[in-house]
């Protein structure tokens, strides 16, 4: 019944918009009503209209438009992108993913359900604000990468493999990659990613994107797994501590706290991975170098890497300055804020005061890791001697 609606909805569109020869179909004010299907595993709004239904009235990705009604608060201006890392950390967007048929209201790196609003059911409009106002955004920020290992420099940068590191952490107590369990998340770069584990001789492997379920689904169904992860995982040293990338969302937080505990309770070298080793992975990391004692340079260092190593993203790059303002600049403005910021306020900003979110991430992190995250001051301590000298302090 919703698709026949739709439809009907559409060519009554199609039909009463005005067109020339040099003006696509839909670029007047034409507005579509979309029901929530359901929240997803993210927290996002999952849509019941088909992923390219706007293209056929005349929008485009790189469009700015308005989302309004059902339970949301006020009317939203937001990008339409099929890029959803666009928008940046936080950003809102109405966009698609490649394995889902319909369109999806999401907050990058979060949760729009908790942090914005909406719930299934809602009746929602969604208008044209601007044509192209963000296409300048949406071509800067369109990112390169392949399955070729050949196309990389080296097998480290191809399974996006490396330490993470910082003046207060002794090298070689955690590293970073993709996934190295199952060749269903990881295809192309899994099995590079289980012989630097090895080679690194990590012992104790945390995946934070897959549970012990999937692990053991994927085993018994014949999928290709991590040899050296599965030797891991046969001596209970392979960990599922499986969470969202919103780490302030309460239930999100405590499994945060439960995977930093399986750290104080395990050996290093610790691997900390999920799917690509870039956003969730990328965010542990930062929390860590910030216990161990850091600088931004050294954070900015880390974290973006991952764009080199998946994307080629150089300091050199056009866009290089995009992603690290909205991606880093914002993850740790957020952080320093214990998840606690005006989000439509700084996805305004086009700069962020790098020494002053510095200065109050040491005691915002602390903060989180005991108030949110459920760690005990003395949990902490241990996690911080762990992280300097490599082992258990007395």
């Amino acid at each position: 019944m919703k698709k026949i609606l739709f439809l009907a909805l559409l060519t009554a569109m199609l039909f009463s918009c005005s067109v020339s020869d040099n003006e696509p179909v839909g670029l007047k004010a034409i507005e579509v009503k979309a029901a929530v299907d359901e929240v997803n595993l993210w927290g996002n709004l999952v849509l019941d209209i088909p992923k390219d239904s706007l293209y056929k009235v005349g929008y485009d990705n790189g469009d700015i438009v308005t989302i309004s009604g059902g339970s949301l608060t006020k009317p939203l201006d937001m990008a339409f992108t099929d890029i959803l890392m666009s928008v940046g950390t936080w950003g809102m967007c109405l966009t698609y993913f490649s394995n889902e048929a319909t369109l999806t209201l999401g907050l990058a790196n979060a949760s729009f359900s908790d942090r914005v609003g909406g719930k299934e059911g809602d009746i929602l409009t969604i208008s044209l604000k601007e044509k192209g106002g963000f296409r300048d955004v949406y071509e800067r920020t369109k990112l390169w990468k392949t399955a070729n290992r050949s196309d990389y420099d080296s097998d480290e940068m191809f399974a996006n493999f490396y330490p993470v590191e910082c003046h207060g952490m002794k090298r070689g107590v955690v590293y970073r990659s993709s996934d190295p369990l199952l060749e269903s998340d990881n295809p192309a770069r899994y099995e590079y990613a289980d012989r630097f584990a090895r080679h690194a001789g990590i012992n104790t492997i945390i995946s934070i994107a897959k549970s012990e379920e999937d692990w053991q689904s994927a085993v018994a169904a014949g999928s290709g797994f991590g040899e050296y992860c599965n030797e891991r995982y046969s001596k209970g040293a392979l960990l599922f501590h499986k969470f969202n990338v919103d780490i302030f969302v309460d239930e999100q937080a405590a499994k945060v706290g439960r995977m930093l505990r399986a750290m104080i309770e395990n050996n290093p070298p610790y691997l900390i991975c999920c799917s690509m080793g870039r956003d969730r992975t990328g965010l542990i990391a930062i929390i860590l170098q910030v216990l161990a004692g850091t600088t931004y340079e050294e954070i900015e260092s880390g974290y973006m890497r991952s764009y080199y190593n998946w994307h080629r993203l150089q300091p050199s790059s056009e866009s290089y300055n995009d992603f690290l303002t909205r991606i880093l600049h914002r993850t740790l403005y957020i952080l320093s804020r214990e998840g606690d910021v005006d989000i439509a306020e700084m996805c305004s900003m086009t700069s962020f005061p790098i020494a002053d979110i510095m200065e109050r991430l040491p005691s915002a992190v602390e903060s989180y890791l005991k108030n949110k995250a459920g760690l005990s001051i003395e949990e902490i301590e241990k996690l911080r001697g762990i992280l300097s000298v490599g082992k258990d302090i007395p």
